[in-house]
């Protein structure tokens, strides 16, 4: 009989006392045997050391002076010895059956490199607000459209990771999605029809929070350096142009939360101008009537880029 690949989940923690410990007992509580849990504590000054003392050795842990989400999961991967790679949400939690069924995904589907479950969102005190249903995997949406298509729960290859050389220091904001830019080069994402996450949505996400001038700049910085490359094929190539306008776009967003409206104004102009279509978009729409309105970004940012809330804490 086969053994089981290893896999590792990774838990990046900043300040994450309250919640932290729901997401250890998450992952320590699946199904699938084969499972290491890997938190790196990034300059934590509440109570997140205390509760990871608590675990003695059911975890790897590590603490390091505050270096960002970005060196935090980096240093855990490369503490990790699966050869497959989850990360977790220091405030999210995991289903039982969730390693397992996307193990199983990914076992199936050899090309795969990585593999997205649908999830709830949750409030403070874990009840379930709404389940959210993922869309599936297209690599023109996730790059053309500039959508966030894995939530919480998403299981890579860690080879796959290994290629793409993981999350990059220089975003704040969307370090994720450059991920993603990246791996789809490696090969193809597979949503898996399950719901096997829980993301939180609290006070201390910050949903409230304005980007900085820096992180609002971030989805133009994405695609300018994604497209500078010389090993894109071609049939990705020719989506520059809806995807700088699609980045721009949430490039305006986020200036407005941040309330610089002119800013905000001309990244609007400017992605219309490149890409009139993206106009008649859902996304854009959101945008345009959120931003004149000044109403925080919950709804927009929900559906273009779930883990938008998390990264503005870092």
């Amino acid at each position: 009989m086969k053994s089981q690949p290893l896999v590792s989940i990774i838990i990046p923690a900043h300040n994450a006392g309250m919640f932290i410990g729901e997401a250890i007992d998450s992952a320590l509580s699946q199904f699938y045997a084969a499972v290491e849990v890997v938190v790196v504590d990034d300059g934590s000054t509440d109570g997140t050391s205390e509760v990871l003392r608590t675990y003695g050795r059911a975890i790897t842990s590590w603490s390091q002076t505050r270096s960002g989400q970005s060196a935090a999961i980096n240093r855990g991967v490369s503490l990790a010895s699966g050869e497959l790679i989850a990360y977790l949400g220091a405030d999210d939690r995991l289903h039982e059956s969730a390693i397992e069924i996307l193990v199983d995904r990914l076992a199936h589907e050899h090309a795969m490199c990585l593999v997205y479950p649908d999830f709830n969102l949750i409030d403070t005190n874990g009840a379930v607000i709404r389940r959210v249903s993922a869309s599936p995997y297209d690599q023109r949406r996730l790059i053309a459209g500039f959508r966030c298509l894995p939530g919480p729960g998403a299981l890579m290859r860690k080879t796959a990771w290994s290629r793409c050389g993981g999350w990059s220091s220089s975003f704040r904001q969307i370090p994720d999605m450059d991920l993603y830019f990246r791996l789809s080069l490696i090969g193809p994402f597979a949503r898996v029809p399950h719901c096997l996450a829980d993301f939180r949505v609290h006070p201390e996400s910050t949903t409230r929070k304005p980007s900085s001038y820096d992180m609002a700049n971030e989805p133009v910085q994405l695609v300018d350096e994604f497209f500078a490359r010389t090993d894109l094929p071609d049939d990705v190539r020719r989506w520059e142009n809806e995807a700088r306008a699609s980045a721009l776009a949430l490039s305006g967003f986020l200036h407005a939360t941040g309330s610089r409206r002119s800013l905000a104004v001309r990244q609007f102009t400017q992605a219309i101008r490149l890409n009139a279509r993206v106009a008649l978009s859902r996304e854009f729409m959101s945008y345009s009537v959120r931003s004149l309105s000044a109403i925080p970004p919950l709804g927009a940012l929900r559906s273009m880029h779930p883990f938008f809330f998390k990264m503005i804490r870092w």
